[in-house]
């Protein structure tokens, strides 16, 4: 069965580095992964868009639309600045994940500036690994 999950306010686990934030900006489309032939795919969904321009700023908060059939999906968020990584958060997409998947797009390491940021839809396996199911990368705004 497929599932379709759009998540407003349900998971996040941010590790955040000392001096971490994220901003994006448009974006390149999905790629699927290795998910064992399964069709999967991540898009940024706006949650506050602090500039009004319907694309992921610095100071915004963002989640994902994540269309998978994957029981426990997972989105790891990483980016860089100037090729220096400034931030990585998680968050479940799926139904018993505790907390909201909110990734708030600042931190006091990070006062602004273009970036570029890698989102990762991966599936945890039994063995301990992870399945990378689908890659969407975008552009930060300032």
């Amino acid at each position: 069965m497929r599932r379709i999950l759009s998540i407003g306010l349900a998971g996040v686990l941010v590790l955040s580095l000392a001096g971490t934030a994220l901003a994006a900006k448009g974006g390149s489309g999905p790629s699927k992964g290795g998910g064992g032939g399964s069709s999967s795919s991540i898009s940024v969904v706006m949650v506050t868009d602090l500039n009004a321009n319907a694309a992921p700023n610095w100071g915004d908060t963002i989640t994902f639309a994540v269309t998978t059939s994957a029981s426990t999906p997972i989105v790891v968020l990483n980016c860089y600045q100037s090729g220096v990584w400034v931030y990585t958060a998680q968050a479940g997409f799926y139904a018993s994940y505790a907390y909201p998947p909110y990734y708030m797009l600042s931190s006091a390491g990070w006062t602004g500036g273009a970036a570029s940021c890698t989102a990762t839809l991966e599936q945890y396996n039994s063995n301990g690994k992870y399945t990378v199911l689908s890659t969407l990368n975008f552009a930060v705004g300032a």
